[in-house]
């Protein structure tokens, strides 16, 4: 059975000998980072993903996770959080470097969930 990749808000499964362009490109879209990581850095990471160790490591704003054949790369938690933005309405805005949004009236702003999931109805949460 052939793995195929896995994106989801933040969120790359991909198998574990994944090309190490593609695993820049990946380290990117989960980041929203600008720049792709330094070669040596992604060398590094790339051969240690080639063993058959476990191996977690975070590079370019990301944490890469390896076990069996599978690599889970997410965000790597900042230490001061993520802003809260203004949204400018009918506009399309980027917030952390990944994310488009665009309000439909003055008044939106978009931020960081962390801490607040408990006040959302329990209809709307997702487990």
């Amino acid at each position: 059975m052939k793995s195929s990749p896995m994106i989801w808000s933040g969120l790359v499964t991909l198998p574990r000998a994944v090309p190490a362009r593609t695993l820049a490109a990946a380290l990117l879209s989960v980041s929203g980072q600008a720049a792709p990581p330094r070669s040596p850095r992604l060398t590094a990471l790339h051969a240690r993903l080639a063993s058959d160790s476990e191996v977690t490591a975070t590079l370019s704003g990301a944490r890469i996770q390896a076990s069996g054949q599978t690599l889970l790369i997410t965000r790597e938690p900042g230490r001061t959080g993520l802003p809260a933005a203004a949204l400018p309405p009918n506009a399309p805005a980027v917030w952390d470097g990944r994310f488009e949004i665009t309000a439909p009236e003055p008044g939106w702003s978009v931020g960081a969930l962390k801490g607040r999931m408990a006040s959302l109805a329990p209809s709307i949460r997702r487990s």
